[in-house]
């Protein structure tokens, strides 16, 4: 998956599109092609929390 899809799903989700969400958790749980790139995209906001 390309970073620019990515990046524009992180913005999606940022901006509370609902299905922009549903797509990212399926990303997410699929470990689909690019679901690290989306994840990074979320580090800086993450705080102190940890991926498991």
């Amino acid at each position: 998956m390309k970073n620019s899809a990515a990046r524009d799903l992180a913005a999606r989700v940022r901006a509370k599109d609902q299905a922009a969400v549903g797509r990212a958790l399926s990303w997410v749980i699929d470990e689909s092609a690019g679901y690290e790139e989306l994840l990074r995209h979320f580090f800086p906001d993450a705080g102190s929390s940890h991926k498991i």
